[in-house]
């Protein structure tokens, strides 16, 4: 359930999900459309995730499959995008960012980088602290 600021009297009103679902990372709006990354369990009893897409004008919602788990959710161009960052066993952090291309269509796009961690630790204030270095 959300609340939404209503016109005229500006009065806060509840609209209701669709369907049951635990949001997992905080929203973010793009031209009008508020979107968050959701979980849900499906008829066979497995996890699955979706990103909730709300029109806050016409307050409608439109559901599209999440490719994959996101860290967080972005602005790119004006379109939504999605962070992955994972570990890899060879030492590095594949950094991926998914962007929406067409909601309706349900295209993603992916543009993805190796973060590897340097063997390099600086001292600072008695705390250690990790380099990374982006390799494109």
């Amino acid at each position: 359930m959300m609340g939404i600021l209503g016109t005229g009297k500006m009065t806060w009103r509840n609209i209701q999900c669709p369907f049951t679902e635990y949001p997992l990372l905080k929203g973010i709006c793009i031209n009008g459309v508020l979107y968050y990354l959701a979980q849900y369990i499906d008829e066979r009893n497995h996890i699955c995730y979706v990103i909730v897409c709300l029109d806050v004008r016409s307050e409608k919602f439109k559901f599209v499959d999440a490719i994959c788990l996101f860290h967080q959710l972005i602005n790119y161009k004006g379109k939504l995008g999605g962070i992955n960052l994972n570990y890899a066993s060879n030492n590095g952090f594949p950094l991926n960012m998914w962007v929406l291309e067409d909601v309706e269509k349900q295209e993603w796009s992916k543009y993805g980088r190796n973060m590897y961690t340097l063997c390099v630790l600086r001292v600072k204030s008695l705390r250690l602290t990790p380099s990374f270095l982006l390799l494109g």
